[in-house]
């Protein structure tokens, strides 16, 4: 009858390791995917090679990238800046 429940348990902790997993890799694509924008670089090739779908937001000083990241569960999003060069 424990066995059931330990299993449970372990699929449980390792999902939740991989969700974290994918945010970090959602986590520093938007950070490069944002550097490479306020440079003026194209990001789709860095974008497929980072494996993440980039939304791209601008205002005056920054330029801001969401990197999303669909996983069999659920979307990971996360969103970085970075100052515009050249101002």
């Amino acid at each position: 009858m424990a066995l059931p429940a330990v299993l449970v348990v372990a699929t449980t902790l390792i999902s939740g390791m991989a969700v974290g997993a994918v945010k970090v890799q959602a986590t520093h694509a938007a950070a490069t995917l944002a550097r490479a924008a306020s440079r003026g670089e194209a990001l789709n090739q860095i974008a497929k090679r980072l494996g993440v779908t980039p939304v791209v937001e601008t205002d005056e000083e920054f330029v801001c990238v969401r990197a999303q990241v669909q996983t069999p569960l659920l979307l990971v999003d996360e969103k970085s800046c970075a100052r515009k060069l050249g101002l």
